[in-house]
């Protein structure tokens, strides 16, 4: 609330979102993983695709005791980059067929 007293306008959804992964980021560095959890949560909702929030939150629901979570998001993690460097890997074999033709 701070923060908005400082800004002209209101953030928007999508920053108050990013605001909240920045503050999960500094809460799970001052290990205060509750509050991380709490406003990481809040951020994976706005942006499901970034890697650097799943991986903030899934550490911090680990020290929290949440290990099944925290496991679950850390192998959806793992297996979102094994299918992204499958996708880049089909794509340069189709490339190279197709310079080959």
């Amino acid at each position: 609330k701070k923060l908005c007293l400082l800004l002209k306008e209101p953030l928007n959804e999508q920053d108050t979102a990013a605001v909240q992964g920045l503050l999960g980021a500094v809460y799970a560095s001052l290990g205060n993983h509750h509050a991380a959890v709490e406003q990481l949560q809040k951020a994976a909702c706005a942006f499901p695709d970034d890697a650097s929030i799943a991986s903030n939150l899934s550490v911090s629901m680990r020290e929290i005791g949440r290990l099944d979570d925290a496991v679950a998001l850390g192998s959806l993690l793992v297996l979102r980059d094994h299918l992204a460097n499958q996708a880049i890997s089909a794509r340069h074999s189709l490339m190279d067929a197709m310079v080959s033709i």
